[in-house]
């Protein structure tokens, strides 16, 4: 599992217990995770102020507590961005959020506002490593412009795609 999935479970599951004073992360909240990835894993959510809280105990860590941040409920929710890439599942949907830089929101499914990670550098390089001619480089990259500036992908997407 990658780092940014196991960040969007963990803290979905901040977000879950934010009623209480603390949470208490337990090794079958997380049945497919050890408990010290679970702990590695809030102390970057922490790093980047998701968590308001978060202390591990022990060396190694055998218990820790912490509790989630506004913007830790604003990013679960949608209503805010992040710098740290985060998978986050919500209603058989996964989602991605974070790395993005020159963004907007889009609305998705039934009121989620989402934000679109913005992976056009990975096209391009691939493209540029393609071993293809110049020409069908930048005719490929025309194509993918055009695609992306059309009105209707334009209005989803907004100027996630600002990079070509």
């Amino acid at each position: 599992m990658k780092d940014s999935e196991l960040r969007g479970i963990v803290l979905k599951k901040f977000y879950q217990e934010r009623g209480k004073d603390k949470y208490f992360p337990k090794v079958e909240d997380f049945p497919e995770n050890d408990i010290d990835s679970i702990f590695r894993i809030s102390s970057q959510l922490k790093e980047h102020g998701l968590l308001k809280v978060w202390k591990s105990v022990g060396r190694p860590a055998t218990n820790g507590f912490g509790e989630i941040s506004a913007d830790g409920v604003d990013v679960i929710e949608g209503t805010k961005e992040t710098r740290l890439a985060i998978s986050i599942t919500n209603n058989n949907h996964n989602v991605s959020v974070g790395n993005i830089s020159n963004s907007s929101s889009l609305a998705i499914g039934s009121g989620n506002t989402i934000s679109i990670e913005n992976n056009i550098n990975e096209i391009v390089e691939a493209l540029k490593a393609s071993g293809s001619s110049d020409e069908e480089i930048q005719g490929a990259l025309k194509l993918l412009k055009k695609f992306i500036t059309h009105p209707l992908v334009n209005t989803m997407v907004g100027a996630s795609f600002g990079l070509l």
